[in-house]
């Protein structure tokens, strides 16, 4: 074991989750990735090979802010923004003195603010809800830019809807392949509460929660189910509470450092 060690070089990262959707974090203000870091990507978000993760977080200083967020998909792919890994983010820099319980920080999408409750952390997207109305066979699919393209579709037995098998197939039909989208299952459960079931491009699956699909999704609600904010998102990893102030939405939920570990990758 020794010698196979040898030809090996290692990278620390922190494991976390946000309602489910779990993150690999890497903290840039403590060491230098490899070269090779986005390449490596696939390999460390493999579930049964690497480290397993819906996403990676880079967390590194900024001159105006108290740190930098960027974000990259399982499949190594670049997204502006992640809202789930927006809170797990959060946690880490209060964890580790970077910050207060209130604050801003900046993304690749631009500024947000956060607060911090106990376990349940708030951050701020702020997001158009103007959307554009695609007819797709025999259903309405509802199309949202909350960072990245989110289809919200009404789905009544989303209880029991196989995510991963219709996700996939609009996922790769040609008539959405460029979009690059996620895909929201929503059905209205009370007054103020819907479920929601998320297929996400780049992990290419069912994810357990997906916090800018939460609001997409509670801006199709607002307008089409008439609920009020505050919205709760019921997913399969808990629950996202969705608020609306001062023109900004805000995600809520609870999230929480699993643990520290060393990543071995070939030199």
């Amino acid at each position: 074991m020794k010698e196979n060690m040898k030809n090996k070089t290692k990278i620390s990262f922190v494991k976390l989750q946000s309602t489910g959707n779990d993150f690999i974090l890497f903290d840039l203000q403590k060491q230098k990735l490899p070269d090779n870091f986005i390449s490596l990507i696939p390999q460390i978000c493999d579930r049964h090979l690497g480290i397993g993760a819906d996403g990676i977080l880079l967390i590194d200083k900024n001159n105006s802010y108290p740190f930098k967020m960027t974000f990259y998909n399982a499949d190594g792919s670049k997204g502006k923004f992640c809202g789930n890994g927006s809170r797990a983010l959060v946690k880490y820099a209060f964890e580790n003195n970077l910050c207060s319980k209130k604050g801003t920080f900046i993304a690749d999408d631009g500024i947000h603010d956060f607060n911090i409750d106990n376990e349940s952390i708030e951050v701020s997207i702020s997001a158009k809800t103007d959307f554009t109305k695609f007819q797709f066979e025999n259903e309405l699919h509802y199309l949202y830019k909350i960072g990245v393209n989110h289809f919200v579709i009404p789905t009544e037995n989303v209880e029991n809807f196989n995510v991963v098998k219709r996700g996939k197939y609009l996922h790769d039909h040609q008539k959405y392949k460029k979009i690059n989208p996620n895909f929201n299952f929503i059905k209205q459960i009370s007054d103020s509460k819907i479920k929601i079931r998320t297929y996400e491009n780049g992990v290419n699956d069912e994810t357990l929660s997906c916090a800018t699909g939460s609001i997409a999704s509670s801006i199709f609600a607002n307008s089409f189910f008439n609920m009020e904010y505050p919205i709760v998102a019921i997913s399969e990893g808990g629950n996202i509470i969705i608020d609306k102030r001062e023109n900004k939405f805000w995600l809520k939920g609870k999230t929480e450092i699993t643990y520290n570990g060393e990543y071995f990758y070939d030199k």
